[in-house]
């Protein structure tokens, strides 16, 4: 259904932000990915997640449990075409608030995150793309991937390459710490495979 096939009261209860993760083989950090959203201190989200196994693989089990006991949790069958990028664009797609919160399923929200995002979506109604902070985990312990700037993006390049790539090595974007409005994913604007880009990475805490 289409947001303009809402009804009024059903348009009403779409949430602020919606939380999007795409999941593979993955159900300890899925777990934990999720629990990190639970813990925010902002309430007004929804959780879309897109499992790339479907419903016979390792996470179902897990997801099974919360969906019976959290309302805002929804699964969805990932009908794109398999490998990341497309789970990442049919989470998305999928999606029903006004802004995406990407959160891919081995990295996880530091407390706080949530709300940091919505006051800057707030303040920044137009933004095609708003971007944080991110500690990036190692073996030998954490460090910053990015410093404590917030960036906001609204140019050409958000409405043809949602991964942002020639800024994605510069500032150290990954797509985890991406808030996308939802009127560019509306509009068409969804990742893109890149050879030069590679998806494979370690965790990262967002804040």
């Amino acid at each position: 259904m289409s947001p303009a096939e809402l009804s009024s009261s059903e348009a009403e209860l779409r949430s602020f932000i919606s939380v999007a993760i795409p999941t593979f083989r993955r159900p300890f950090g899925l777990q934990r990915a999720i629990e990190s959203v639970l813990q925010q201190d902002f309430s007004d989200w929804e959780m879309v997640i897109s499992d790339d196994e479907g419903l016979v693989g390792e996470s179902c089990r897990l997801l099974s449990e919360y969906v019976s006991t959290e309302p805002r949790i929804r699964v969805v069958e990932n009908r794109r075409g398999r490998g990341q990028v497309e789970n990442t664009n049919n989470a998305m797609l999928a999606c029903r608030g006004p802004w995406i919160k990407l959160l891919h399923d081995d990295d996880w929200l530091a407390p706080g995150a949530l709300t940091s995002f919505a006051r800057l979506a707030l303040a920044y109604p137009a933004a095609a793309v708003i971007t944080s902070t991110s500690h990036l985990v190692q073996d030998k312990g954490i460090k910053y991937r990015q410093g404590g700037e917030i960036y906001v993006y609204s140019g050409q390049q958000c409405l043809t390459d949602l991964y942002l790539v020639g800024k994605t090595r510069s500032l150290g974007i990954v797509p985890s710490t991406l808030l996308v409005n939802s009127n560019v994913v509306k509009a068409g604007c969804l990742m893109r495979n890149y050879k030069s880009i590679s998806w494979g990475g370690r965790p990262t805490v967002l804040h």
